[in-house]
């Protein structure tokens, strides 16, 4: 009876068992399946709405194809026919230089201070996303957390602003890129577009504008600093906040290393290294330069290629443009029409006062002279001057503080003998002759002074220098191919920027008489053709026009080749008024000299105006044997 009672004790209790654990199973399995729907209905609403909003965000945005298709805007450099660069157009500094002519150290450098996981990331960095929205739900502003790609798209085709929805934006262009470029393709738009500081955009830019250097030049400390600058430019400038970009520029070299870029000894042999830029020291000729170098013949091909392209073609396409011109004789163009001006301004032996004035307090001291230079800010219109100013008058000589291309001033001495072209002075508008040194300078005065020593062998000899007021342009042209090879449009361009070689309109005189002497051997005359050179007078309708030589000698009647020879007027107007000045007309327009000339005698012997580039073209003709060409600049 016992062993009964307990088999059926046993059996209700593996019944009660069985039973709990089915109910038990079926509640575990109908919780699992709940947190399973939960996850994949979790999963769909959150692709939904990542599909709306790429959707809601990705309108307007650029294409897979537009990435892949952009082109960033690069300056147009001129190059003159040494292969130096003579200027440049565009309004970023920017060379583009493809990422397989970028070193290893400029790469890794970046790579290191911006985004070490960019070539094993997907685009964007999780880790860093998830940090940028903690920030946001505790208040916080929103950070940055970008890639390089994402720095790409922010950069280059997005606004700056730091928003969920820039950020969003952000996000669906750093997909779409990853999936057409590669991850050197990408690293190739940032290192060349990117904003360094300084106007520069893209790591040759700023290479050029800190270091004066190619990139391949570049040591490890200066490709850290560069690395350094896309944080914000402003923020490490290497003079205002030098300390601090010195810090950031050695947590780039620690990355370098921690990276295994480079040893450790060569990260601590770099980070003691001070920084210096050329923005820190005074311009070497043989630094490079994205200076724009405005000239006259800049200028000239500004304008020459505005006329066959648009605009934004010549200053964002990175155009490379071989200008004619010929550096030596440029140079010597320039200086000799200078010389000649200055020359001619001091045969009139009037000095017309110095170029500003200094107190007499402010002179007492070098510090004090250098600082009111600096203030006043003065253009020294001709390379080989130099702005001074008086600090005593003697009786025979002036003793000057000089101011160098490095904006330290030196002693230095005027003497009597180099200024003894002045007779006179023009100050206020009051003409006063001069009898003694005090009468021209007085201590204070602001003056242009150019070295002697070349004549006296002592450096410390100046002559003085004043900007002439008679203006002038020289022009050295090919005549068989129409190269220009050298043009100076004034005195300085810093001074005018007007081109009196071809925008001035100026008249021939003398010039124009070969044409007319032309007109008449292509209408019958030949050389040994008699003309008389005696007093003519034409009738006016408001007088008589009597013409008349330079010298009161004729030659009466004489071939027409002394005519030319001679330059004669009277033969010249008597020639002209037998052929007819409507004939004459005709071929100052075949050559190119006048488009529309009036019937006036007086325009024989050039009265009209034209520009010296269009005379000097007509010029060339005759020296090309007739056959007509076209100036050119590039």
């Amino acid at each position: 009876m016992k062993y009964r009672q307990k088999l059926l004790n046993s059996h209700v209790l593996l019944s009660a068992i069985i039973l709990g654990s089915k109910r038990l199973f079926k509640l575990f399995t109908g919780t699992l399946g709940s947190i399973f729907n939960l996850i994949i209905l979790g999963c769909l609403s959150f692709a939904l709405i990542m599909s709306l909003l790429i959707s809601y965000y990705g309108k307007e945005l650029p294409t897979a194809e537009d990435i892949e298709n952009y082109n960033p805007e690069t300056l147009s450099r001129i190059y003159d026919s040494s292969g130096n660069v003579l200027g440049m157009f565009g309004q970023k500094k920017r060379i583009y230089t493809p990422i397989s002519d970028i070193p290893n150290l400029v790469k890794n450098a970046f790579i290191s201070a911006e985004d070490k996981n960019f070539y094993v990331h997907v685009g964007y960095d999780p880790f860093g996303l998830l940090k940028a929205i903690t920030d946001v739900f505790r208040g916080k502003k929103l950070r940055g957390a970008s890639t390089i790609t994402q720095q790409v798209m922010k950069n280059f085709l997005l606004s700056g602003e730091r928003t969920g929805k820039r950020k969003i934006r952000e996000l669906i262009l750093a997909f779409r890129i990853e999936r057409v470029l590669s991850k050197n393709e990408i690293l190739n738009v940032y290192l060349n577009e990117i904003y360094l500081g300084q106007g520069a955009y893209g790591v040759t830019a700023a290479s050029i504008t800190y270091f004066g250097k190619p990139l391949e030049q570049l040591n490890v400390a200066e490709a850290a600093y560069l690395a350094a600058l896309p944080k914000a430019p402003s923020f490490y400038h290497p003079i205002r906040q030098k300390q601090r970009s010195i810090g950031r520029r050695n947590f780039v070299i620690r990355e370098l290393n921690e990276n295994g870029y480079i040893s450790k000894k060569e990260a601590d042999k770099y980070s003691a290294y001070t920084l210096s830029t050329k923005l820190s020291r005074s311009y070497d000729s043989k630094d490079l330069s994205l200076s724009r170098n405005a000239s006259y013949f800049n200028d000239q091909i500004n304008r020459t290629i505005k006329t066959k392209y648009p605009k934004k073609v010549l200053e964002t396409e990175g155009l490379t443009i071989m200008a004619t011109l010929d550096p030596n004789i440029q140079k010597v163009a320039e200086q000799s029409l200078q010389t000649q001006l200055v020359r001619f301004d001091e045969s009139k032996n009037i000095y017309r006062g110095p170029v500003a004035k200094i107190l007499l307090d402010e002179v007492e001291s070098l510090e004090k002279v250098k600082k009111s230079l600096d203030d006043l800010n003065l253009k020294v219109p001709v390379t080989r001057w130099n702005l001074a100013v008086v600090r005593a008058v003697y009786g025979s000589f002036v003793e000057l503080y000089v101011q160098g291309s490095n904006k330290e001033l030196s002693v230095g001495k005027l003497r009597s003998i180099d200024f003894n072209w002045i007779k006179k002075t023009l100050i206020n508008g009051q003409m006063n002759f001069t009898n003694s040194v005090q009468d021209i300078f007085s201590v204070g005065d602001v003056i242009y002074v150019e070295p002697s020593f070349l004549i006296t062998g002592k450096k410390s000899h100046w002559q003085l220098k004043q900007i002439p007021e008679v203006q002038g342009a020289f022009l050295v042209m090919e005549p068989n191919t129409g190269k220009v090879i050298a043009m100076q449009g004034g005195f300085s361009y810093s001074l005018s920027t007007f081109n009196r070689a071809s925008q001035a309109k100026r008249q021939p005189g003398s010039a124009f008489k070969p044409f007319v002497y032309l007109t008449a051997l292509e209408n019958g005359f030949y050389p040994n053709s008699i003309v008389v050179d005696a007093p003519i007078s034409v009738g006016l309708v408001n007088g008589v026009w009597r013409p008349k030589n330079a010298t009161s000698e004729w030659f009466g009647a004489a071939p027409l080749r002394k005519g030319l020879e001679h330059s004669r007027n009277l033969m010249t107007v008597r020639l002209a008024k037998e052929l007819g000045m409507q004939e004459i007309a005709r071929y100052a327009k075949i050559f190119g000299i006048y488009n529309e000339m009036p019937n006036y005698l007086s325009f024989s012997l050039g009265t009209g105006e034209t520009t010296l580039l269009d005379l000097v073209k007509a010029y060339s003709i005759l020296a090309n044997g007739g056959l007509e060409i076209d100036p050119t600049f590039f």
